[in-house]
């Protein structure tokens, strides 16, 4: 299994570490286990890495909303 982490914070390149050598999750009692077969990282994602995160969520909602009703004309 392979997944994207953030190790420490700044600039995504560097802050962000592709995991190869993870265990596939065990689904336990009460629990769905899915197979991802593609993902991908957004803008909310580099805010992330770069710790902007809460400084600028509301404008990261608004900004979003506003491409996704772009998208949809």
């Amino acid at each position: 299994m392979q997944k994207w982490m953030v190790e420490q914070l700044g600039d995504p390149k560097e802050a962000l570490v592709l995991r190869t050598d993870e265990e596939r999750p065990v689904r336990k009692k009460g629990q769905v286990l899915i197979r991802t077969e593609a993902a991908a990282l957004n803008f909310f994602d580099i805010l992330l890495c770069q710790a902007l995160i809460k400084k600028n969520l509301r404008c990261l909602l608004r900004w979003e909303q506003k491409l996704q009703e772009q998208l949809q004309r």
